[in-house]
């Protein structure tokens, strides 16, 4: 699923299956915060996608939430480098 970033919190639930939530192009969207919080205990993964080539999320492409580390606040670079930080893992 594609999703905006125009929400403040996305509710994660992949108690039915995978779920991956591609992040928009960020390069315009510097400073911009956003929660990302799985509610379930399931063994399906959940997966965050950088949808641009080069832009990434603390370094990779990718960001799982996992049973042990289930909410994290992503913070878009305030530079435009399409980068994004990962905080408050929790």
């Amino acid at each position: 699923m594609t999703i905006d970033m125009s929400s403040d919190i996305y509710w994660i639930d992949a108690t039915d299956d995978d779920v991956t939530l591609t992040l928009p192009d960020v390069s315009s969207l510097g400073g911009l915060q956003t929660w990302f919080s799985r509610i379930d205990n399931s063994a399906h993964t959940v997966t965050l996608l950088m949808s641009t080539n080069g832009q990434t999320f603390d370094g990779a492409s990718t960001y799982g939430l996992t049973v042990s580390v289930r909410t994290v606040l992503a913070q878009v670079d305030s530079f435009a480098t399409g980068t994004v930080r990962a905080f408050q893992r929790i």
